[in-house]
């Protein structure tokens, strides 16, 4: 958990000192989680992105609720182990890859509701942080209660936690953090050289009086000529600019 509140924290641009952007963001969060849900439940196997869209929301909704912590000067992982011990939860004992400690407990909901009912409650205890402040006096027991309905919610989406946290990591890093390019990943490394996107190329873009643009590489046309096939000019005939971009920094597009 310390990685996830460490790596969420470097991500952190809003003020420091202003709660509401963080608890209305919370709030929208726990929205979209709970209007997949009711997508789902009434389009059933035919809503084939449930699983991606409901990892993302609650992945947000960690985010900001770790925010909201760190604005409050109370632990997370505290209020998380705090959630746990309310008798609602069954404990074991697994080994632990970390190098800390041998063992780790792992908890679980003992009798799940039902998923209505489970949002239901996630949705008041996250009201219930609308009006905290610093000064709230049961705001500790407000975030227990969040914590603890955002871990039921958690175990009835058949997402692991993991999953969810290091998602909405990567997600978050990606969007706010420079990138370092030395370090970026190179899609193509492991295929043969014929296989591969060279390190470097250039690729001339011109555009004809027919209103298409042409690609050429090494004085060779390459691809197909594009236009924007509408009579609202909307520039896609330049939307391979943005492929050899990825191509460029990723070797994939």
């Amino acid at each position: 958990m310390q990685d996830y509140i460490s790596g969420a924290e470097a991500t952190d641009r809003l003020s420091k000192s202003d709660l509401q952007p963080i608890l209305l963001g919370l709030f929208g969060e726990i929205g979209s989680v709970m209007a997949a849900a009711k997508k789902h439940k009434r389009e059933g196997d035919a809503f084939i992105s449930y699983r991606q869209a409901v990892e993302e929301e609650l992945g947000d909704a960690l985010w900001y609720f770790t925010a909201l912590c760190k604005r409050l000067d109370i632990g997370i992982d505290e209020l998380f182990s705090a959630a746990t011990r309310n008798g609602k939860y069954t404990t074991s004992v697994a080994a632990s890859e970390s190098m800390i400690g041998p063992l780790s407990e792992i908890s679980t909901v003992a009798t799940l509701p039902r998923i209505d009912d489970v949002l239901l409650r996630l949705g008041t205890s996250v009201s219930n942080l609308l009006s905290v402040s610093r000064m709230t006096p049961d705001v500790r027991d407000k975030l227990i209660d969040f914590a603890d309905s955002y871990l039921h919610a958690v175990q009835a989406s058949g997402i692991t936690f993991a999953e969810i946290a290091q998602s909405n990591l990567a997600k978050v890093r990606g969007r706010f953090l420079k990138p370092d390019p030395p370090n970026l990943p190179t899609f193509d490394s492991s295929f043969p050289e014929d296989e591969r996107i060279p390190d470097q190329f250039e690729i001339e873009i011109r555009e004809r009086k027919s209103g298409q643009s042409y690609l050429r590489m090494n004085g060779v046309f390459i691809g197909t000529p594009l236009k924007d096939n509408i009579r609202d000019p909307d520039g896609y005939r330049f939307h391979d600019v943005f492929h050899f971009a990825y191509a460029a920094v990723l070797h994939w597009s």
